[in-house]
């Protein structure tokens, strides 16, 4: 039985959190980003300072193609390497939830980064949906070898609209997430609390 302590108000109705924001898993995302990402900066640095080179010690003509190749490497580097920043942000944000309850689901998670803040910083996406509005929702996710990337849970509604809510900022595999979604849209607890 969940206390009332546990219970939010929503635009939907009373919600119960079925998935707490889990800051381990937050964190070793945005490791991993940086580590690809500081690589991938690093070698596109490494390329422009040599074509710089060749052009200022007139060495020979530079190459476009490498030079561009060099731009287009540091730029995915530094937004790849900032996802650490905002990773290390996220997972102390206490705007970040996965709630629900039977009148419906009420979500709020980091999104993309902010190019206006050079990709330090994120705007928070918040999304509240009646379970009468949902068509259906699966889990979806990315899997190489043993890695799993990618992993969300996709809410279709009967509108046409679609909310995918990435699992990588919350505790729980994406199957369990699911499962207490369901179980917290079956809770008549809260269903006499809020009338």
């Amino acid at each position: 039985m969940t206390t009332d302590a546990e219970v939010f108000d929503s635009r939907v109705g009373p919600v119960v959190t079925v998935a707490p924001r889990s800051a381990v898993k937050t964190f070793f995302t945005g490791l991993f980003a940086m580590l690809f990402g500081g690589l991938m900066l690093f070698l596109g640095i490494f390329v422009i300072q040599d074509q710089v080179r060749i052009l200022l010690n007139k060495d020979g003509k530079i190459e476009d193609f490498i030079l561009a190749v060099g731009i287009i490497f540091a730029i995915a580097g530094w937004i790849l390497a900032t996802t650490l920043v905002r990773s290390l942000r996220a997972s102390a944000d206490k705007r970040v939830y996965f709630r629900a309850g039977p009148g419906g689901v009420s979500v709020s998670y980091p999104g993309w980064g902010r190019l206006s803040r050079l990709f330090l910083s994120y705007k928070i996406r918040s999304y509240d949906f009646a379970w009468q509005d949902v068509e259906r929702w699966h889990t979806y996710a990315i899997q190489k070898g043993f890695y799993t990337y990618g992993s969300s849970v996709i809410f279709v509604g009967k509108p046409g609209w679609t909310v995918s809510v990435p699992t990588r900022f919350f505790s729980g595999t994406r199957e369990s997430i699911a499962q207490s979604a369901d179980r917290a849209r079956q809770r008549a607890d809260l269903v006499t609390r809020s009338a």
